[in-house]
């Protein structure tokens, strides 16, 4: 199970719940449960409140949970879910993004069950 947060106080304390449900499920049904990494979700550029949300979030979940890069805020991403194409479909406007989104594939596959597509 993987989890997508945002760095806001809402968006952690939602973690944090989700944390709960997880600990429950997994000492009482699944003992197989468990979190394989957090994505950061719309990432601002520069924030203090951000970056103490960051903070918090790597104490609640521990640092080497919390995966890098972050997808940072941009226009650009909004603009692909509107479209329904992918944001590599965008072009040069989304050139930054696209080394963010395969360094984070390449994180899933690799704590992942699931073999590499060829």
């Amino acid at each position: 199970m993987f989890l997508v947060v945002e760095l806001s106080a809402l968006s952690i304390r939602g973690a944090e719940a989700v944390l709960e449900v997880v600990d429950e499920v997994w000492s009482e049904l699944n003992p197989n449960l468990d979190i394989g990494g957090v994505i950061v979700n719309r990432s601002p550029s520069a924030s203090v409140e951000a970056n103490r949300q960051e903070e918090s979030l790597n104490r609640l979940m521990g640092k080497q949970s919390v995966w890098h890069p972050f997808v940072p805020q941009r226009t650009v991403l909004n603009e692909a879910v509107g479209y329904r194409k992918p944001v590599h479909d965008l072009g040069y406007r989304a050139k930054d993004l696209l080394g963010i989104f395969d360094a984070l594939y390449k994180n899933l596959i690799q704590v992942s069950e699931f073999p590499p597509e060829t």
